[in-house]
């Protein structure tokens, strides 16, 4: 956050619980009070858990890995609070690759649950939300781009010290 305010731009770093659709919400209103309109959505969080259920009913790493970025960008976009230019990076992993859409493996009893396979299910994912919501930002004609990428590829201790349970949203503007 110093290095890019230190350019001018205002940066502010959220960290929220992805794991609680309330907490996803109170994020939206404290992003209305501080911004008003978003330019960069850095959604990231990896989680790797045995079986476990959020207070939402789901599965733990799904909504944490997933759910929680999907509700957060979609309530931002839904109330108009993406910029005309913004864009959203949703981390993932290249863990994508060996990821499959086997919904049912989240509700395998725990003796049976495969946290790993779900972790990578939960990659992939958010590699296929990223490529679905900018097909529609293209189509709706936006300026507008999302993109999934693989933690490595940037630095992103720049924007926060690693923690191993925060999810963390990286908000900037102006973009």
């Amino acid at each position: 956050e110093k290095e890019l305010s230190a350019l001018g731009v205002k940066v502010k770093s959220f960290q929220s619980d992805a794991a609680n659709a309330k907490a996803c919400e109170d994020l939206v209103n404290a992003v209305v009070v501080e911004f008003g309109i978003v330019d960069v959505l850095v959604n990231n969080a990896g989680l790797v858990c045995p079986k476990q259920t959020t207070v939402d009913g789901h599965d733990m790493m799904v909504q944490s890995n997933h759910l929680g970025h999907f509700l957060l960008t979609n309530l931002l976009w839904n109330n108009n609070l993406l910029s005309d230019s913004c864009r959203v990076v949703n981390v993932s992993s290249m863990l994508h690759a060996k990821g499959q859409f086997r919904f049912d493996a989240m509700h395998y009893p725990p003796e049976e649950y495969m946290r790993f396979s779900v972790y990578n299910d939960t990659k992939l994912m958010n590699v296929a939300f990223s490529c679905e919501l900018n097909r529609r930002f293209v189509r709706s004609r936006s300026d507008r781009r999302s993109i999934a990428l693989h933690p490595v590829c940037i630095d992103l201790f720049f924007f926060f010290p690693p923690s191993p349970t925060t999810s963390h949203w990286v908000l900037v503007r102006p973009f």
